[in-house]
């Protein structure tokens, strides 16, 4: 709060919360202090002060502008000669403040030295012109600034006060710095990782920090003073992050290296690598055996097309020669049936020629040696043998295939068969075999018999539907 004291009447004459001046925090997150004459509040590292003119609070730029690695700034001492210490959580900080310009002097902290101040409560009292006492959770240090300055220190080691890890959920983890910095491993989800540290003359002497990463890049980056450095997305494998301290030269003055290990995600650990190797190998393995199927498969699709195509052309031969003997046997027949056709006409005018001219003897035995040249018989025979040949030639198994069925048919029954084969009409049938018609019906009558042929049935049919 503001107060406004009435010293004469030895009272407060008005009380101003600070949050009607502008600063707008809550009581508890509040620290004050008084810098160079003027009231500073502190709030969440932030500094403010009261602005006399405009009765109002406002940042303070000078104090806000200087580059400061305290954590949770909770008082402000001064030290004499225009010097303040700013002291938080396991830090501090000694400023110079001079008019309008403010200078880091030094700061340190506590991290890695088995020490840490009170949290919440740090407080450091100055016995004298040059001895601070720092209050601990676990005892006081003593600060000589005549003997204990920058200029005689020998430079110290830097200090990794935290690595701190983060999964892409935002989920944080702090790793382990001591006691020992090597190899520590962490799981591949966390792999965007920060590192805190400290130097205690950064300020002071103008010194830099200056990183690499060494499985991610083999340059050093580019000097800064900020006390972190952070990498995300980090892949798997094996890191060493060194940190240094140059001067003002870039020399080199101290370093520090902390390994560690990102390892694998799990759908690439060992155990499913193996699994996807053996994938893999099945994959080709069934690709390949895919491969040779098809391959054989178009090779007998070859085979069996061009097997088709020798058939094709086979049956077309077949047919056209099955063809020709048919027509060669239908032209036998026919020849056959008209050359007897001819002899029976033949026949016919001798004995009407015969009859006609009875009474001269030489007639008869020119008739006689006539019908003797053309004895059916022996025309029928021969007639007969050039049909069967031509027929066989045709027709390779039907005389076997109808003795087989039927073995107890005569060479006269296996004719009317063959007859019936040609589909040949009784007229012709008689023709051919040099028979009457008469004899042809009761030759047809007796095979049906024979070959237990329904009446029903057409004999030429049944040949022709059941033979070759």
């Amino acid at each position: 709060f503001k107060c406004n004291f009435n010293y004469d009447e030895k009272r407060i004459d008005k009380i101003t919360p600070v949050s009607t001046l502008g600063l707008g925090e809550s009581d508890s997150k509040i620290r004050i202090g008084k810098l160079d004459g003027r009231v500073v509040f502190i709030v969440n590292d932030r500094f403010y002060t009261y602005n006399d003119i405009n009765n109002k609070i406002e940042p303070y730029k000078l104090l806000n502008d200087i580059d400061i690695s305290v954590n949770g700034v909770n008082n402000i001492l001064e030290f004499g000669n225009n010097s303040y210490c700013l002291i938080g959580e396991n830090s501090y900080a000694i400023i110079n403040c001079n008019e309008d310009e403010v200078s880091v002097l030094e700061q340190h902290n506590f991290y890695g030295r088995n020490v840490s101040t009170v949290d919440g409560y740090e407080d450091v009292v100055l016995l004298n012109d040059s001895i601070s006492l720092f209050c601990l959770n676990n005892g006081f240090m003593l600060k000589d600034t005549e003997t204990d300055t920058a200029e005689n220190i020998e430079p110290r080691d830097i200090i990794l006060n935290h690595v701190v890890t983060t999964d892409s959920y935002g989920k944080k983890d702090t790793l382990k710095i001591f006691p020992e910095f090597n190899s520590k491993k962490i799981a591949y989800d966390y792999h965007n990782i920060e590192f805190l540290f400290s130097y205690p003359f950064v300020a002071n002497k103008n010194w830099r920090f200056q990183h690499k990463m060494e499985g991610l890049s083999m340059n050093w980056s580019q000097t800064y003073r900020e006390s972190s450095a952070k990498f995300e997305r980090l892949g798997s494998g094996k890191y060493n992050f060194k940190l240094r301290i140059v001067d003002e030269l870039g020399k080199p003055v101290k370093s520090v290296k902390y390994s560690f290990i990102i390892l694998r995600a799990w759908y690439i650990s060992n155990f499913l690598i193996f699994i996807y190797t053996l994938i893999l190998i099945l994959v080709v393995v069934l690709i390949r055996r895919y491969n040779r199927n098809k391959r054989i498969r178009l090779q007998n699709e070859e085979i069996k097309r061009q097997e088709n195509l020798r058939m094709k052309e086979y049956n077309k031969m077949l047919k056209t020669t099955v063809k020709n003997r048919n027509e060669q046997l239908s032209n036998t027949a026919a020849a056959t049936i008209q050359k007897n056709e001819m002899l029976e006409k033949v026949k016919s005018e001798l004995n009407s020629f015969r009859d006609s001219h009875s009474k001269l003897k030489y007639v008869e035995v020119l008739y006689r040696n006539i019908m003797k040249h053309l004895d059916e018989k022996e025309i029928a025979k021969e007639d007969w043998k050039l049909f069967m040949l031509c027929f066989e030639n045709a027709h390779e198994n039907f005389l076997k295939d109808v003795k087989t069925k039927f073995p107890d048919l005569s060479s006269n029954d296996l004719k009317f068969c063959i007859c019936a084969r040609l589909n040949l009409s009784t007229k012709e049938t008689a023709s051919l075999l040099s028979i009457s018609i008469r004899g042809v019906e009761v030759g047809r009558y007796r095979l049906r018999k024979k070959i237990n042929l329904d009446s029903n049935i057409s004999m030429s049919d049944y040949f022709i539907n059941n033979f070759e």
